[in-house]
């Protein structure tokens, strides 16, 4: 998956930690069906305060809508 559109967001997801990754609000999920290889990053919020907390963890992005 990390040569995947999906891949950036699972790298960052895991560079962060999963606890991190859980306080700010960021969700593994994966396909619907067993067996399938669709893996991505879910976030429900404000990508504004999202932005922030990133800054305070060093994290050097832009998460955008």
């Amino acid at each position: 998956m990390r040569y995947t559109q999906y891949g950036p967001a699972l790298e960052l997801n895991e560079r962060m930690g999963w606890a991190n990754a859980n306080e700010l609000g960021l969700q593994l999920i994966e396909g619907e069906f067993p067996g399938s290889n669709f893996v991505g990053i879910a976030f429900h919020g404000d990508t504004a305060e999202l932005n922030r907390d990133l800054q305070k963890l060093g994290m050097n992005l832009v998460v955008s809508e």
